[in-house]
């Protein structure tokens, strides 16, 4: 990819009302639910919510169904930069076919192949619709692996260490769509919750200029109790709706997305040093760091306020680096209440 290519004047930010409403209208024939409400912020069973809608997928698996929506989502881990933060919305299409009777391998059977394709095809025929051009995407996918047995990684809860192929119907039909893409042989192209009733199969991630755009997962496996038990096959994607409005203004956060281009401008009316590009870091640091308390529950489990507090350690040397008063960043927090009572992307 050419320094032309990433280097790119950025356009005028995209309207976000006006890309909600074209990703309803192309999904709005492809589909049997719209969800109306985002999932909890923080759940007992999930903790934070990391991924869209992932109950819902789980249900898929259960019962064959299709769905879009805009999902919330937190994870307060994030190393933040200009296309990091840590709440985001991520735009979901997932859908799901029966696989009964059960095949004794569920990645080779030409059933999970055909719904694999059948997503691809989809997916890149809504970038299309969008205006994102292929030459400027790039995909990593599953390279086979041997997964389970005894250690502390994700999969670890799996009691036989067992093989999974290549994720070949993948790497094929990204060669049809004309995407550069590299194998990964390891866990990390691999949908693996280490919790009971986790969904399991192989993922694919789609890259725009250099940064990561969405995910198509494919699922096939349930896990239970240190086996995994075949279960219908769950295909769809997820695109990171900040990220999407940054690919298509060709900038990033602090500039595409409204309410951090919002948050950004008071915070630059109370600390000159945040005008610097010098201090970009500690104005996302700042920023992403109140609006998650902005949209945290009062309470919350042990475990949970002590990732808070561990993040709140993170932003107080940037709060003091740009000479923010309580004050400052009281109205910064309100801004983020007024986005989040208002459902702003």
């Amino acid at each position: 990819m050419g320094s032309a290519e990433r280097k790119r004047a950025p356009r005028r930010p995209v309207a976000v009302a006006h890309l909600v409403e074209r990703l309803t209208l192309f999904h709005s024939s492809k589909v049997k639910k719209t969800p109306g409400r985002f999932s909890p912020i923080v759940s007992r069973a999930l903790g934070f919510n990391q991924s869209p809608y992932y109950d819902r997928d789980c249900r898929l698996a259960d019962c064959p169904s299709s769905y879009w929506g805009i999902d919330r989502c937190l994870r307060i881990n994030e190393t933040v930069d200009p296309f990091h933060s840590r709440i985001f919305y991520g735009g979901a299409f997932s859908c799901s076919v029966d696989s009964k009777p059960p095949a004794p391998a569920p990645l080779l059977d030409i059933r999970f192949a055909e719904l694999q394709r059948a997503v691809f095809v989809q997916f890149f025929s809504l970038l299309d619709w969008l205006g994102v051009p292929r030459n400027i995407l790039e995909a990593t996918y599953f390279g086979g692996a041997e997964l389970g047995g005894p250690g502390d990684g994700r999969d670890g809860g799996l009691t036989r260490r067992r093989s999974f192929p290549r994720d070949d119907v993948s790497a094929q039909t990204l060669r049809q769509f004309s995407i550069r893409a590299t194998s990964v042989p390891t866990i990390s192209h691999m949908a693996f919750g280490s919790f009971d009733g986790a969904l399991v199969g192989p993922r694919v991630d789609i890259y725009c200029r250099g940064v990561e755009l969405a995910a198509l997962v494919f699922n096939c496996y349930r896990f239970r109790r240190g086996i995994l038990q075949p279960t219908n096959y769950v295909g769809g994607y997820t695109i990171g709706m900040e990220r999407l409005l940054c690919a298509l203004s060709h900038s990033d956060f602090l500039s595409a997305v409204p309410r951090y281009r919002r948050a950004r401008r008071l915070i630059e009316r109370q600390s000159k040093a945040a005008r610097s590009p010098g201090m970009e870091r500690d104005v996302m640091e700042v920023l992403f760091g109140v609006e998650v308390i902005a949209h945290l529950p009062k309470r919350l489990s042990r475990a949970n306020e002590r990732l808070v507090q561990r993040m709140k350690s993170r932003i107080k040397p940037s709060i003091h680096n740009l000479g923010l008063s309580f004050d400052h960043i009281t109205k910064i927090y309100q801004h983020f209440q007024n986005a989040r009572a208002s459902k702003s992307i």
